[in-house]
């Protein structure tokens, strides 16, 4: 049975959205783009939200701007340590 593609879900502390598509559009992505996306999709895919949030948390960009409630900067990206 295929997700239906729009589910609207809540947990203990918030609520969000996930859209589901089966064949999305990848035209404007390279190669390297796409192999990225892969790699971080089979580290989280069996995780649950807790542990998501947890992995983020232990994250440069999370500690270093957590106090302030400051957006990360996009180039936090580059020294993951979970990927």
């Amino acid at each position: 049975m295929q997700p239906p593609p729009f589910s609207h879900e809540t947990s203990a502390d918030f609520e969000y959205d996930l859209l589901f598509c089966d064949s999305p559009d990848t035209s404007a992505l390279s190669k390297e783009d796409i192999h990225v996306i892969n790699q971080v999709m089979s580290v989280l895919v069996d995780m649950k939200r807790a542990d998501v949030v947890d992995l983020s948390h232990k994250e440069n960009g999370w500690i270093n701007n957590k106090d302030h409630h400051n957006i990360i900067p996009y180039d936090e990206a580059y020294s993951l340590k979970a990927f």
